[in-house]
């Protein structure tokens, strides 16, 4: 994760990331604005940056079709498992914590994949799903704080 161009710094992590399914990282900085976000449902734990690696990836082509090269294997995520971790890098980012959501609801599937929504979370994950959901509340918080991070999905409710 970084720039070798010499108008960027040599190390960028957007605020908000979501490296696997589910899974939700924030810098340092966005975590203080999430927390005096009002938002609720979640908590923050400690991420160990055991794999980070140099990526020149903010001069790439953000409107092509498809990325200029591809890694070797062809696999999306050898740009960066395909690359050793560079610990200088991983220092320069600052630290970074993992947005852990509570459990709010339940996946339905009685009739097709439906949500139920059990707590009063804005910010939460379902029983049975990797995925996570948010409230208009925090979607519009999102959009309007971590744009163009974040993307949404409307969701069936149960």
């Amino acid at each position: 994760m970084g720039s070798s161009s010499s108008n960027a710094p040599d190390h960028f992590v957007p605020p908000i990331t979501f490296p696997g399914i589910g899974d939700i990282v924030v810098t340092e900085q966005f975590r203080y604005l999430l927390e005096a976000s009002g938002l609720t449902g979640f908590t923050f734990g400690p991420l160990i940056k055991t794999h980070v690696v140099k990526l020149d990836w903010q001069s790439w082509n953000q409107a092509a079709n498809e990325p200029q090269t591809y890694p070797e294997s062809g696999e999306p995520e050898d740009y960066i498992l395909g690359k050793p971790h560079d610990p200088r890098v991983a220092e320069a980012l600052g630290p970074l914590f993992e947005l852990v959501p509570n459990i709010g609801g339940i996946i339905d599937r009685t009739a097709g994949i439906r949500l139920k929504v059990t707590g009063t979370y804005d910010i939460f994950r379902a029983e049975g799903a990797l995925y996570n959901y948010v409230t208009t509340r925090a979607k519009d918080w999102f959009a309007k704080n971590a744009s163009p991070w974040v993307a949404f999905r409307d969701v069936v409710l149960a």
